[in-house]
């Protein structure tokens, strides 16, 4: 086996980097033609409109998990954070790319013959669909 990444992740990936790039260039334009009208974009409109694109996500506020944030009660205010949701087909792509090498692998080395161990791999298939279509 090697590392190469097969055609389905590598298109996941593009596809995933290209829905994050559409978002990023919607919130950089928001900005600029906001500026262009001579008016000031606040933090509460940057976060709303970052978390409609889909770049920013609200969680209740932990400190250990959010770094201190002064005036924030930890458990009670929520915070914004930067979403990672646009790498999560890749990531999903490559995750199930090592399940299916595991079950390839499997299949190879034992006896096929035996049906808990058609089982066992027709079950790691299955568990890589179900990751490849969680995106």
């Amino acid at each position: 086996m090697n590392n190469v990444l097969t055609y389905e992740a590598l298109k996941a990936e593009r596809d995933a980097l290209a829905v994050r790039n559409e978002q990023l260039m919607a919130f950089v334009t928001e900005g600029f033609n906001i500026a262009g009208q001579g008016v000031s974009w606040c933090g509460g409109d940057i976060q709303e409109f970052g978390e409609k694109l889909g770049l920013f996500a609200r969680e209740t506020y932990q400190p250990v998990l959010h770094g201190y944030h002064c005036g924030h009660e930890p458990g009670e205010d929520s915070v914004y954070v930067i979403t990672k949701s646009a790498t999560s087909a890749a990531v999903a792509a490559i995750e199930a790319r090592g399940v299916e090498k595991y079950a390839e692998l499997f299949n190879e080395t034992v006896n096929m013959e035996r049906e808990h161990n058609k089982e066992f791999y027709k079950g790691a298939i299955w568990f890589a669909k179900q990751l490849r279509e969680a995106k």
